[in-house]
């Protein structure tokens, strides 16, 4: 009897431990299906507003597909693609515990960031997320839907941590990075003169299907080489889908790269008229450099080049394996006439 006594209140604790679990399960999903983050149906968004405690970005979507970055500048698919994915798997993780509530709803009197989503046409915002951090583990994300007092900590499907970086508003990290993008087909001539090597600058012109060599004056000569076909349609091949680093117009010494040498001046033109010009520089070693390249000019980092692109518009860094393809001489285009038979 005494163990029947034991097994009765057993099974009384349990029940209730069962009933508190359930009630409380019952009510996290009821708070769950209220927080409604994700934007299943990313296509509809028109208008990105990211601001952080000093500044803001806004990108907006162009009638082709594009997005612009503050009305300006075309934006980098990469990064779009990858905030639409986080906006659209956005899923609760938990909602924030009732005994820290108020802790953390202090983090959202300044949150980190302020995302407001807007459709085609419209001025007020369908969709206002509060960001404010990662979560006190550092595996999810604490964000709450403005004007709703309700923190939840969200994540995304494969991915544990802050989201906030997801959400950044630097202009620079969201403009398109595009180097070159073109077809074979639309390149009408390429212009590559090294002024360290000036015997192996060259012309490529596609109206006459022809390389000619450029002599110190700037002139095309011609020798006793003949064309290279096949090399000329990998070299014409090689300017799909090409992207540089990053941005450096904040470099603190771009005055004094603007005012050195380049090494190498690259203009190509396009059958419609359109040019893409890149004035490339060395770029100084340094102790994060990997490998180190030394000429008469100085001690160089072995992976990388500065360039200024279009002008001495924008400052950029290029990784030097993905320019290495379009670093061809003349004579890398050409064969030897003798070999001809």
């Amino acid at each position: 009897m005494k163990n029947l006594g034991y097994l009765f209140i057993a099974l009384l604790l349990g029940a209730g431990i069962w009933w508190a679990i359930s009630s409380q399960t019952n009510s996290t999903i009821k708070d769950i299906d209220a927080a409604d983050f994700a934007v299943t149906d990313t296509a509809a968004i028109h208008k990105i507003l990211i601001k952080d405690r000093v500044k803001s970005a806004v990108l907006e979507r162009q009638s082709d597909g594009s997005w612009r970055v503050n009305g300006g500048y075309k934006a980098r698919a990469k990064s779009l693609d990858q905030l639409l994915t986080t906006l659209r798997r956005l899923k609760v993780k938990t909602p924030v515990a009732a005994a820290a509530r108020a802790s953390v709803n202090e983090l959202f009197e300044s949150p980190q960031r302020k995302v407001y989503l807007f459709k085609e046409d419209q001025e007020e915002p369908f969709k206002s997320i509060l960001i404010a951090g990662a979560s006190q583990q550092q595996k999810s994300t604490y964000m709450m839907l403005e004007g709703t007092g309700m923190p939840y900590e969200m994540s995304i499907f494969g991915f544990e941590g802050d989201l906030t970086a997801h959400f950044f508003t630097k202009e620079k990290n969201w403009r398109d990075r595009t180097l070159f993008n073109f077809k074979a087909d639309q390149i009408a001539e390429v212009k590559m003169d090294y002024k360290t090597s000036p015997e192996a600058s060259f012309i490529y012109t596609k109206a006459d299907e022809n390389v000619v060599r450029v002599n110190d004056a700037g002139q095309a000569t011609k020798g006793n080489l003949k064309l290279n076909k096949p090399a000329l349609f990998e070299y014409k091949q090689a300017f799909k889908e090409v992207n540089f680093e990053a941005y450096e117009n904040e470099h603190p010494k771009i005055d004094s790269i603007r005012a050195s040498a380049p090494f190498a001046l690259m203009e190509v033109t396009l059958e419609n008229g359109k040019k893409r010009s890149v004035r490339l520089h060395f770029m100084k070693a340094s102790k994060r450099s990997k490998s180190i390249k030394e000429n008469k000019q100085g001690v160089w980092d072995g992976d990388r080049f500065f360039a200024f692109l279009d002008g001495k518009k924008d400052l950029v860094m290029i990784q030097r394996y993905v320019f290495e393809p379009f670093l061809l001489g003349y004579e890398d285009l050409m064969y030897e006439a003798l070999r001809e038979g």
